[in-house]
C-alpha cells in the first residue's frame, strides 16, 4: 500500500511537470505564422538620450551583447564600455541602458495581419520604440520608479510603424541594481502573440496570484486551526511559512497590475525579501515540530533571529543595491535550512515514522519543475520561454497542506468514531443508569457522578412483582428463566417510558420505576402494564405456557436519589419510607387478590381522579411504617361487567367501610354482602366480610380505630 502511494503520487507530480512544461511552449510557427526572431546580436549603450531611439541614429560604435540575458547590468557588463563614451557609467547600480538592433522585411505583412514585438521580461523598467515610435512601456520610470518585472512584454505595432526593408527595434531600459532582458523576441502575428501572452501572463502573473491567494487561505485556516488548538504549535509555523511565500509572490501584483497602489519599488522588495528569508526558517520550525513534537530554545532563536537581521539590515537600507546586498548575503542561510530539512526527513524515515516522507515528497515538485528550468534555459533540451521553479515552493506547501488536512480528516474521523464509541458506551451505561437517574442528581452526564451524589426529590414509584415466580421458575432450566424475565420486562419497560417514567432497577423477576412528572403518568403506566399482561398472556397460551401475573403498588412522596458503593464499585439507589410502602403496597395486591393499589398520597396528588376508576378500599398500618396509610383499588383493567358494576356499587362499598371503621361489623358485613350480590367477583368486599366475621366472634375491644394491621 504504500509502495502503490508513492507511485501514485510520483505519476503525479510527472503528470504537473509535463502539463506545465507543454503549456509553457510557444505556439510552433507554420505556414500561416507571421514570426521574425529578434534575438541574437544587439547593440548597446549606457544612458538617457532620446535620439537613440531614432532609427538613423549611427550605432556602429556601441559595444554588442548577445539577447536575451540573464545579467545585462552593471560590473559584469563593464569590459563592453571600455573604450566608449558611456564607460563613466560603467560602474553604476542604477540608470539608463539602450538596446538596438535593426532586422530586415522584405515585404510588409497583409493588411488583415495584425503583428506585435514581444519580449519576455526586461528589469526594471523599459520604453520599446520600432522605426522611432513608441509601441509600449513597461514599469514606470523616475522620479516615481517602479519596477516591471515579472511581466510579460506584448507590443502592439500598428500597421503604418513598419517598412519594407530596414526596421528598427530600440529598447530604452531603467535599472536599478539589477537588469536583464529574457526571451523570447520576436515580432509574430496577432495569433502567435495572444498565445503567448496567454500562456506567459497565465504562468508569470495569473497562476502565481492564484497559488498566492490559495496560500494566503491555507494560511488563515492553519492560523484559525491553532487558535482552536494553540498545543499543536507546528500549525502557526506552518501558517506563517505559507503567508511568507504568499507575500514573496504576489506583492510583485502591486508594481505590475496595481501601480497606484502608494508603495515604493524598494519598499515592496523590502517586504518580499523579507518574507523569502523568513521562509526556510519557518518551514524548518513547522516541521522540527511536526515530526519531534519540540524545538529546543537554542534552535527556535537561531531560527528566528537568524532572518530577522536581515530584515532589519534591509529595512534600514534606502538603496535598492543595498537591499539586494543584504538578501543575497542572507540567502547563503536558506541551504541550511533545506539542508537541515532533509537531514531530519532522513532521520524520521529511517525510524519508521511516515512523517519523514512529507518533505521528501514536498521537494520532488522542485525538483522536477527545476530540472525543466535546466533543461529549457542551460542546455536548450526542451523547447519553453517560462521558468516554472518558483511553483515548487507553493506547490511544497500544497503537498504539506493536503497532508495536514488528511491527518486532520483521519483525526476528525478517529474523533467521529471515538464519540460513536462513547455514545454507544453512553446508551450502554444507561441501560444501567438511566439518564433520568443522573438529571436528577443534576449531572449531565454518567462519568459527572461520584460516590456519595445524593438528591432529594418528590416522586411516584411503581413497584411490581411476578406472582409465584418461584413455583414458576422451578419448571425452567436457568436459561429459560433468563429468556423468560427479559421478554417480561422487554414488553412492561415501554409502558413505563410513554409515560415519562423510568426504570430505576430491575429487581430479580420485579421492577421498580420512577415517575417525576406527575403521579396520573404512574398509575396510566400501571394500567397499561396490565393491559400488556393480557396480550403477553394470549401470546404464552398460543406457545402453551401457563398464564403468569403480577400485582403493582404505587406510592408518592420525598425519595433521596443517590450512589451508594465503593470506591472500586458504586451502584445507583432509591431510598425512604416511599419506597418501602410502594413495595409493600404491591404485596397488599395478594392479599386484597387486585392487581393494582395506590396509596392516599397518590390519590391526593391526582388532577383529576375521575379520569380512573378507584375505590378506597381500606386504612393499613404496614410492617415498617407506623402512621397508616389509606388505600386504593385502581380497577381500570377488570372485564367491562366487572368494571361497571364495581362502579355501579361504589357508594354501597363507601358505606360499608365507613360501619367497618366505626366497629359496626354486623352493619358493615350486611352492606359488604350487598356489594358481593351486585358484583359476586368483587374480591374486596369478599375479604371484608370475611374480616368482619372474625371481628364479630372475636371484637377488637375500645381501642378499635379501623386500622388494619398487615405483615
Amino acid at each position: 500500500m504504500r509502495s502503490a502511494r508513492k507511485i501514485f503520487s510520483l505519476t503525479v507530480f510527472s503528470i504537473i511537470f509535463t502539463i506545465f512544461g507543454g503549456l509553457s511552449w510557444p505556439l510552433a510557427a507554420d505556414d500561416t505564422t507571421f514570426l521574425i526572431p529578434l534575438e541574437g546580436e544587439w547593440r548597446m549603450m549606457r544612458g538617457d538620450d532620446s535620439a537613440h531611439a531614432r532609427p538613423e541614429f549611427d550605432d556602429s560604435a556601441w559595444p554588442t551583447v548577445i539577447l536575451p540575458r540573464k545579467f545585462l547590468l552593471p560590473a559584469d557588463t563593464a569590459d563592453l564600455f571600455a573604450d566608449t563614451p558611456g564607460a563613466k557609467y560603467a560602474e553604476d547600480v542604477k540608470g539608463y541602458a539602450w538596446f538596438r538592433k535593426s532586422f530586415e522585411l522584405a515585404e510588409l505583412p497583409g493588411q488583415d495581419t495584425q503583428v506585435s514585438i514581444q519580449i519576455g521580461e526586461i528589469q526594471n523598467a523599459d520604453r520599446v520604440y520600432l522605426n522611432g515610435k513608441q509601441i509600449g512601456e513597461g514599469g514606470r520610470f523616475p522620479p516615481e520608479f517602479r519596477s516591471g518585472w515579472s511581466r510579460f512584454r506584448s507590443y502592439h505595432v500598428p500597421q503604418d510603424y513598419l517598412r519594407a526593408g530596414t526596421n528598427t527595434i530600440a529598447i530604452q531600459m531603467y535599472f536599478d541594481s539589477e537588469a536583464w532582458i529574457n526571451g523570447p523576441i520576436n515580432l509574430v502575428d496577432a495569433g502567435t502573440a495572444g498565445w503567448n501572452s496567454m500562456v506567459n501572463d497565465f504562468f508569470l502573473n495569473h497562476g502565481l496570484e492564484a497559488m498566492s491567494f490559495l496560500l494566503i487561505a491555507i494560511g488563515i485556516f492553519f492560523l484559525f486551526f491553532y487558535a482552536q488548538r494553540n498545543q499543536e504549535i507546528e500549525y502557526l509555523y506552518f501558517a506563517l511559512s505559507a503567508f511568507a511565500v504568499a507575500i514573496t509572490i504576489s506583492l510583485q501584483y502591486f508594481e505590475n497590475k496595481y501601480p497606484e497602489v502608494p508603495l515604493s519599488s524598494n519598499t515592496i522588495l523590502k517586504i518580499t525579501q523579507s518574507a523569502l528569508l523568513y521562509f526556510p526558517a519557518l518551514l524548518s520550525l513547522f516541521y522540527k515540530y511536526y515530526s519531534d513534537g519540540a524545538v529546543t530554545r537554542r534552535r527556535l532563536w537561531i531560527s528566528l533571529l537568524l532572518p530577522l537581521s536581515g530584515v532589519i539590515l534591509m529595512a534600514i537600507a534606502t538603496e535598492r543595491s543595498d537591499i539586494l546586498l543584504y538578501r543575497n548575503l542572507y540567502l547563503v542561510t536558506i541551504p541550511i535550512f533545506i539542508v537541515d530539512l532533509l537531514y531530519q526527513s532522513i532521520r524520521q524515515i529511517l525510524k519508521g515514522n511516515k512523517k519523514g516522507m512529507l518533505i521528501i515528497m514536498g521537494l520532488l515538485p522542485c525538483v522536477l519543475l527545476g530540472v525543466h528550468d535546466v533543461l529549457a534555459f542551460a542546455v536548450r533540451a526542451i523547447d519553453s520561454s517560462i521558468a516554472l521553479f518558483i511553483y515548487g515552493i507553493p506547490i511544497l506547501l500544497l503537498i504539506i497542506a493536503g497532508q495536514l488536512s488528511r491527518r486532520f480528516v483521519q483525526s476528525l474521523t478517529e474523533a467521529e468514531q471515538l464519540n460513536v464509541t462513547l455514545r454507544d458506551m453512553m446508551d450502554s451505561f444507561a441501560r444501567f443508569v438511566p439518564l433520568q437517574f443522573i438529571r436528577h442528581l443534576n449531572k449531565e452526564q454518567i462519568t459527572d457522578v461520584a460516590l456519595g451524589d445524593a438528591m432529594l426529590n418528590n416522586m411516584t414509584i411503581l413497584f411490581t412483582d411476578i406472582r409465584d415466580f418461584s413455583r414458576l421458575s422451578e419448571g425452567m432450566s436457568p436459561e429459560e428463566n433468563f429468556k423468560f424475565l427479559n421478554s417480561f420486562m422487554r414488553r412492561m419497560e415501554p409502558s413505563i417510558k410513554v409515560n415519562n417514567g423510568f426504570v430505576d432497577k430491575f429487581i430479580g423477576d420485579a421492577i421498580m420505576a420512577l415517575f417525576s412528572e406527575t403521579a396520573e403518568q404512574a398509575v396510566r403506566a400501571a394500567i397499561q402494564m396490565r393491559h400488556e399482561l393480557l396480550a403477553m398472556n394470549a401470546h404464552r397460551s398460543d406457545q402453551g405456557y401457563q398464564h403468569i401475573d403480577f400485582g403493582i403498588g404505587v406510592n408518592s412522596g420525598e425519595v433521596m436519589l443517590g450512589t451508594v458503593g465503593s470506591s472500586n464499585r458504586m451502584d445507583t439507589t432509591v431510598i425512604g419510607n416511599t419506597v418501602n410502602l410502594a413495595s409493600r403496597l404491591e404485596g397488599l395486591t395478594k392479599v386484597y387478590k387486585m392487581p393494582i393499589i395506590i396509596s392516599h398520597y397518590v390519590y391526593n396528588k391526582l388532577t383529576d381522579p375521575s379520569e380512573f376508576h378507584i375505590r378506597e378500599i381500606d386504612l393499613v398500618r404496614v410492617k415498617g411504617i407506623e402512621e397508616p396509610v389509606y388505600i386504593y383499588e385502581v380497577f381500570d383493567n377488570d372485564p367491562q361487567e366487572i368494571r361497571e358494576a364495581k362502579w355501579a356499587a361504589r357508594e354501597i362499598f363507601a358505606r360499608a367501610l365507613a360501619a367497618y371503621r366505626e366497629g359496626d361489623f354486623a352493619g358493615a358485613k350486611k352492606l359488604f354482602e350487598e356489594c358481593s350480590g351486585e358484583c359476586p367477583q368483587d374480591t374486596c368486599a369478599q375479604f371484608f366480610i370475611r374480616r368482619c366475621d372474625q371481628l364479630i366472634l372475636s371484637p377488637p375491644g375500645a381501642r378499635w380505630r379501623g386500622v388494619s394491621k398487615l405483615n
